[in-house]
């Protein structure tokens, strides 16, 4: 029994991956339990005996997509705390998609922002997402003596994020140092203010 429930899971998290690979490579538009089945190499079954429908397959797989991220970020910070501005900022660069190649995660939180804005779906893991960096961000600006550190960090927040959009729109790359400068810049501006 122990072994078909392993299978089983095994199953449902490589369809919830084909689910954001063709989300990162196509779009939402594009995931239906056939290109999932295709993707998997199961069987449209197989597919539908674990999401019953559409909306289910791509919701559960933004969810866990978040989950997943939240974890990864408080692991990569507990092994690597950010202490200090340069580090903040380094940490920043470090996480903005900044060549097109390296955009897929970005792609992924765009088309959700889509979703949740055109559905209503959603909306809850989205803010979820977007409020992930905010007590990390916040606890360093504050030590550093930003006084408003909350919205310095949506702030920030929004910079790097907008310059992942940059990266998309333009079909280039920006280089790191422009986002550091950028980032610089505007930490400069919240010190003084």
């Amino acid at each position: 029994m122990a072994k078909t429930e392993t299978k089983r899971g095994e199953a449902r998290d490589d369809i919830l991956r084909a689910v954001l690979d063709l989300i990162a490579e196509a779009g939402i538009e594009c995931v239906t339990h056939r290109s999932v089945a295709a993707r998997t190499g199961v069987s449209p079954g197989t597919v539908t005996y674990h999401f019953s429908t559409r909306d289910s397959l791509i919701d559960a797989a933004l969810t866990q997509y978040v989950s997943e991220y939240q974890g990864g970020l408080a692991e990569a910070v507990a092994k690597q705390p950010i202490t200090g501005r340069e580090a903040l900022v380094r940490f920043l660069v470090g996480t903005t998609a900044l060549t097109p190649d390296t955009l897929k995660l970005s792609i992924i939180e765009a088309e959700m922002a889509l979703l949740a804005q055109r559905t209503g779906r959603l909306m809850g893991v989205l803010q979820a997402w977007q409020r992930s960096m905010e007590p990390i961000l916040s606890e360093v600006l504050e030590s550093i003596g930003v006084a408003r550190p909350v919205e310095a960090a949506r702030m920030l927040g929004a910079i790097c994020r907008g310059t992942e959009f940059e990266v998309m729109a333009r079909g280039a790359a920006i280089d790191p140092e422009t986002l550091k400068t950028r980032l610089e810049t505007v930490l400069s501006g919240l010190m003084r203010g």
